[in-house]
């Protein structure tokens, strides 16, 4: 038994002859023992060898007394363990890479007092009702990939950071401005759902990082933006969650309810460069009213939908997209559901529609109708909403064309920048107005 390596048990009702138990294997690597019966793992245990130590159900309060390091650790899954009171301070777990303590009801904090785990990409709280807070330093991996539900600083595609239900928290790390590294070829997600203890200064630094985020997407120049496509080959999108009841200033076009109409430039020119629409931010304040717990199980989506108009009447819907979540209210407060996209249908059917209003005139186009729906319950009501385009400045030429199949680019000479007078039917507008990167 000194040298067993893998431990597998799951079941109920095991007993201890001593009321105990005395040993545990020091070369252990899986550790799996699911509705662990006792508080602590015994303290002759030395779990130097564990890569993956699994207790999910547990009857658990701690791990070990004192501070153990563990360095080969990759896996620590304490899900359901609803008596956990504490775990050990982060920096015990130099390898860790995934971490679920999914519905640890009594742990009120997380400890890293040195350097957080440098391979870390997945961090599970979701339903730690009683956390308050957590370290400033968390790090998430930089590794290729992404796709995440709340991260701070992450690229891997399988990034992760739920804070579902986390009632009480009241502190959230402070985003900076300047993140290293934002891979944007997958989908960043965060759901703040019924977190209502949140600051002020910890909404706000989800809204200015959500912000930088659409910012740092015009920048990159339609190039890099079209490039993306080839990684993830229709969008690059996000999405924000969070308790509140106001649309972001940076918003130029809001309304009541849960549509809007409006005319949007199809360019833009600021000093003789042309910026082209390749998506957008939307925006939706919802209110809970009277509704059914049970059918929030499952969670809801909200479904916005983008329709042009012209002057002859006609109405076509040229894009829809949907964002998910996957938690329900317990609280009738309302909620700011906020979301970009940019896609490869964006920006050829505004390419196209430029090209039309360029040959036929202005009057052709009438405007843009965004209508949002909340599918999956009907007692939710849209509040507010609003949309922001987002134009991205043009580095390739008008001809570019893109492969539906694999995403190369094709047709545009060497031309880094396009400068151009703006044609006199194209609608332009300088750089001081509502919808620059400044104002955004």
């Amino acid at each position: 038994m000194y040298n067993l390596r893998t431990l597998i048990i799951n079941c109920r009702g095991v007993h201890f002859h001593n009321g105990g138990l005395a040993f545990l294997p020091d070369e252990l690597r899986y550790l799996h023992w699911g509705r662990y019966p006792l508080e602590v793992l015994p303290s002759s245990f030395n779990p130097e060898n564990l890569v993956e130590l699994d207790l999910f159900y547990s009857k658990i309060k701690q791990l070990w007394e004192g501070s153990t390091r563990v360095p080969k650790l990759k896996w620590l899954k304490l899900d359901y363990c609803v008596n956990l009171i504490s775990i050990p301070d982060l920096s015990n777990f130099p390898s860790a890479e995934i971490i679920n303590l999914k519905n640890c009801h009594s742990l009120i904090e997380i400890h890293s007092s040195r350097e957080c785990p440098k391979n870390l990409h997945s961090l599970n709280l979701s339903f730690c009702r009683n956390l308050s807070s957590f370290p400033s330093n968390i790090h998430l991996s930089e590794e290729p990939s992404f796709s995440t539900s709340v991260v701070l600083h992450s690229s891997r595609e399988d990034s992760e950071f739920s804070l579902r239900y986390c009632f009480s928290l009241t502190k959230f790390p402070d985003i900076p401005r300047n993140i290293k590294r934002l891979d944007l070829s997958g989908s960043l997600e965060f759901n703040f759902m019924n977190c209502l203890k949140l600051n002020q200064k910890t909404v706000s630094n989800l809204l200015i990082f959500f912000q930088v985020s659409v910012q740092k997407l015009q920048l990159m120049g339609t190039e890099k933006i079209i490039s993306l496509f080839k990684v993830s080959p229709h969008e690059v999108k996000g999405s924000l969650c969070l308790p509140g009841s106001k649309i972001p200033e940076w918003f130029c076009y809001k309304n009541l309810g849960s549509s809007i109409h409006t005319n949007i430039p199809v360019l833009r020119n600021d000093c003789g460069r042309s910026s082209y629409i390749m998506g957008f931010a939307i925006c939706l304040v919802i209110g809970f009213e009277d509704y059914n717990f049970d059918s929030f199980k499952r969670g809801f989506d909200v479904r916005y939908d983008f329709h042009i108009e012209t002057s002859d009447g006609h109405k076509e819907q040229f894009f829809g997209n949907s964002i998910q979540l996957s938690g329900m209210p317990v609280h009738r407060s309302n909620h700011i559901i906020l979301g970009y996209n940019l896609s490869r249908k964006f920006y050829e059917f505004f390419q196209e529609l430029d090209t039309r209003l360029v040959n036929r005139g202005m009057s052709d186009y009438v405007g843009t109708l965004v209508v949002f729906n909340i599918r999956s319950i009907h007692f939710v009501e849209g509040k507010y909403c609003g949309i922001q385009p987002i134009y991205v400045q043009a580095q390739v030429m008008n001809s570019v064309a893109i492969n539906q199949d694999t995403g190369d680019i094709n047709g545009y000479n060497d031309t880094v920048e396009e400068t151009c007078e703006p044609h006199p039917k194209r609608t332009c507008t300088k750089a001081n107005q509502c919808f620059t990167t400044h104002g955004l």
